[in-house]
């Protein structure tokens, strides 16, 4: 068979346009052996005869359209009967003849009735299981029907969920949104405050800040600086160090140095030898001092007497009271001597040395009064310098929490964006999961299966066979009919297995009743005391041992034909030269008429690529 028979076929039925058909084009059809077998059909029984002509079908239009109808069925059968033909005298031969051929088409009648009334009882069988399998699915459906809607109804409220969510992570992005972008109109509003420390401008903090440090500076250049640091005993008057009263070799006060302390010494030793003498000028200025007041106050009273006439007028009495006065300061005067000589320098020199410790606490006192002032004003201006630092330091604090605060949203706004490109991602591939055609429901049933249908392609070469590719079309019948091979195949390996399960057990039985003959045989009337002995003469046993090497090396010999096997089959699987050869080879034996017709074909095509 070839394609240029296959034209000749068409050019008999009237195929519109086969003249200018190549018979080149239908060779690939015969290679497929799948199809070869149908062409051969058609080419061999399809014929003129089986095909209407114009006029025929002409007629049966013109029959439709009257009036009277088409007969069908059993009323076209009737009018067949009663239809009579002429025909020539029969003779007693052929109508023996007729009659014996009547009787086998009766006999083939009533097989083929035979065969319809067991086929019946077998559908009928099959449609009662069809009707309970039916019943069962209805049921089934009706709770698939259930879950579907309840998944339905979870899908909805899990979307809305869903979009209420988004709808609030929307929200939630635009508000940061807004605090980080606020819109121009609010910007330009000199009212609005600013959201963030960052956006604070700092220009007046600054200000006051360097107003603060300059007015620092002018106390500290005014308490330290102006003619204190020359009373503090610094030689430069631009730097000043703070007193460290725990340490009193630091206190940067008068008296600190050595020659300032040797001048504080002469000047002590100075003031101790002049505190004598300046004690008794002091004494007799305090006596001249007293006489004089005496003196005064006795004299006013005099006047005051003389005043009021109270002054007695009598010589003697006068004479008398001025010596007795005479008297009195003449034991006055001889006690103010004694006093002067004796008991006054004893006590003014007893004082000189109380004197100088009076004046070195005095000094101290002074010292530590110096001291107090410097440290009262450090303290102060310590005090304005911790202020100024804490300020410093709360403004960066507060610059180091915002800055957290918003690296902690930068990381959940990349996280919140993250999550949501994996859901994209996640949500595209079930998209386009879901555009399989093998899973959407066709509008039209197909008898075909789509080409971008690869699951459905690669179950069809599963039940079916052959390679993926290798056909032009696949249908859905051919996977239908695949698994039907399938499933008998199924049923003949469990038969098959049953089958041999029972063989297998009839020959461990047999095996069994064998063994139990050989150690009868082997150890009939036994005389040993502690039952039968071992099994392992050293015949037996020798041919078991080279029953078992047998048996690897059959086992190591069938392997070995197996792999052989498998790489002459991947061998023709890949070169479909020797694949052909295999097959001739085959028909040479088998098929002889395969072999001629396939040869033939062979010769046509390359009498046909020669001419061209």
């Amino acid at each position: 068979m070839s394609g240029r028979q296959f034209l000749e076929t068409l050019k008999q039925l009237d195929y519109p346009n086969a003249d200018s058909l190549d018979p080149q084009m239908f060779n690939w059809m015969f290679e497929n052996d799948t199809v070869s077998g149908f062409l051969k059909w058609f080419c061999t029984s399809v014929s003129s005869s089986n095909v209407l002509l114009p006029t025929e079908i002409q007629q049966f239009a013109e029959l439709e359209r009257s009036n009277d109808g088409v007969l069908e069925g059993n009323v076209l059968e009737d009018a067949l009967k009663t239809f009579s033909t002429p025909t020539e005298e029969e003779t007693v031969e052929s109508l023996r003849e007729k009659a014996s051929i009547l009787s086998e088409n009766l006999d083939e009648d009533k097989q083929k009735k035979q065969q319809l009334i067991h086929r019946r009882d077998r559908l009928n069988a099959h449609l009662t299981g069809l009707g309970h399998r039916l019943s069962q699915l209805t049921l089934l459906e009706s709770q698939a029907k259930r879950d579907c809607q309840k998944a339905v109804e979870q899908l909805d409220a899990d979307n809305n969920e869903v979009n209420e969510s988004l709808d609030g992570l929307v929200r939630s992005v635009m508000k940061i949104h807004s605090l980080y972008d606020p819109p121009v109109e609010s910007r330009q509003e000199a009212s609005h405050p600013p959201t963030f420390l960052s956006h604070v401008k700092l220009d007046d903090y600054h200000d006051m800040e360097d107003k603060f440090s300059h007015e620092l500076k002018l106390f500290t250049k005014k308490r330290f600086f102006d003619g204190v640091a020359e009373m503090a005993g610094q030689n430069e008057r631009t730097k000043y160090e703070l007193l460290e009263v725990s340490n009193p070799e630091c206190l940067m006060v008068r008296g600190e140095k050595q020659d300032v302390t040797v001048q504080d010494s002469q000047e002590l030793a100075r003031l101790k030898a002049v505190y004598p003498i300046s004690q008794s000028q002091l004494i007799e200025a305090s006596t001249s001092e007293k006489q004089m007041t005496a003196t005064v106050s006795h004299t006013q009273k005099i006047i005051q007497q003389l005043q009021k006439g109270q002054f007695p007028m009598d010589l003697n009495k006068l004479r008398d009271s001025l010596q007795e006065s005479h008297t009195s300061l003449n034991a006055v005067r001889r006690d103010l001597t004694i006093l002067q000589q004796t008991d006054i320098p004893a006590l003014i020199s007893r004082s000189a040395d109380l004197q100088g410790t009076n004046i070195i606490t005095g000094d101290y006192k002074l010292k530590l009064a110096r001291q107090g002032y410097f440290t009262s004003n450090q303290d102060q201006l310590i005090g304005q310098l911790v202020v100024q630092r804490a300020r410093n330091e709360f403004l960066t604090m507060a610059y180091e929490i915002e800055a957290r605060n918003h690296r902690d949203i930068h990381r959940l706004l990349t996280a919140v964006r993250n999550t949501l490109q994996q859901n994209l991602t996640e949500w595209r591939d079930r998209q386009k999961a879901m555009e399989d055609p093998f899973i959407t429901p066709a509008s039209l049933q197909r008898g075909t299966i789509d080409s971008r249908d690869k699951a459905t392609a690669r179950l069809h070469q599963m039940l079916a066979g052959g390679e993926y590719g290798e056909q032009l079309f696949l249908t859905y019948a051919g996977m239908v009919d695949g698994a039907q091979r399938l499933q008998q195949k199924h049923a003949a390996a469990d038969s098959a297995l049953l089958s041999n399960m029972d063989k297998h057990q009839h020959k461990t039985r047999l095996l069994e009743g064998e063994m139990r003959v050989c150690v009868d045989q082997l150890y009939h009337g036994s005389s040993t005391t502690s039952g039968e002995p071992t099994l392992t003469p050293p015949l037996l046993q020798e041919t078991l041992t080279n029953l078992d090497t047998m048996l690897v090396k059959l086992e190591a010999s069938i392997i070995d034909v197996i792999k052989d096997h498998d790489t002459k089959n991947k061998l023709l699987q890949s070169n479909r030269l020797q694949a052909k050869e295999r097959d001739l080879f085959t028909y040479f034996y088998s098929r002889p008429d395969q072999l001629r017709e396939t040869l033939e074909s062979i010769t046509e095509r390359l009498q046909a690529e020669t001419v061209h």
